[in-house]
């Protein structure tokens, strides 16, 4: 079982799904109020130098992509004045800007991928992706949202079955077996390579 990880939902939920565990972190209720503010004192810079944005078993990692506490900021101010432009958010005395949110929640549609070797292995039976999808609706329902599985496939293919992220093999199993649209939500199970977990 995979132990729990902090990321966001979407990469959350496919941790999930590989394990079978409920997420970790708490869910938004259904309003949230957005606070602007400074940087927290004594902050510091993050250091994405050499970072990877994979999880692999019995290690931490850090997406490459991630912002410094300077662009932080500089992304949160320019969120705030957003939010006071479109009459959401007010601006308060100390600066900071404050703005409640309705999180309404929707269905998701879900597709899931199962991806074999030829022999057979890594085959997940329906069972198991059913007991999956009542986990994630589980846990997020007192977020207002809910998982419907859509359809469910298996492909037997070596390539595929043992791919990682950023390949040419990754790009061919999600070109030819993605479903719905981009409101939808597929998600791949197969032994990918290099020792990761699962990348979202």
């Amino acid at each position: 079982m995979i132990a729990p990880v902090r990321f966001g939902a979407a990469a959350g939920a496919l941790l999930a799904v590989l394990g079978l565990v409920a997420p970790a972190w708490p869910l938004a209720p259904a309003v949230f109020t957005y606070t602007v503010a400074g940087p927290p004192v004594g902050s510091e810079e993050c250091d994405s130098s050499g970072a990877l944005g994979k999880v692999r078993a019995g290690s931490h990692a850090q997406d490459p992509n991630s912002l410094s506490s300077t662009d932080v900021r500089a992304q949160e101010t320019a969120f705030a004045g957003d939010l006071v432009a479109k009459g959401i958010g007010r601006r308060n005395a100390d600066g900071s800007v404050t703005a409640t949110l309705a999180a309404s929640g929707d269905v998701i549609n879900t597709y899931v991928h199962v991806i074999t070797s030829s022999a057979g292995a890594g085959a997940v039976s329906a069972g198991r992706i059913a007991s999956q999808i009542s986990v994630m609706n589980a846990s997020f329902a007192s977020a207002g949202w809910q998982f419907n599985l859509a359809g469910t496939d298996t492909t037997a293919n070596d390539a595929w079955y043992v791919t990682a992220d950023n390949t040419l093999e990754e790009v061919q199993m999600k070109e030819t077996l993605h479903q719905g649209s981009a409101d939808d939500l597929n998600l791949y199970l197969n032994n990918m390579g290099d020792g990761l977990l699962g990348w979202a």
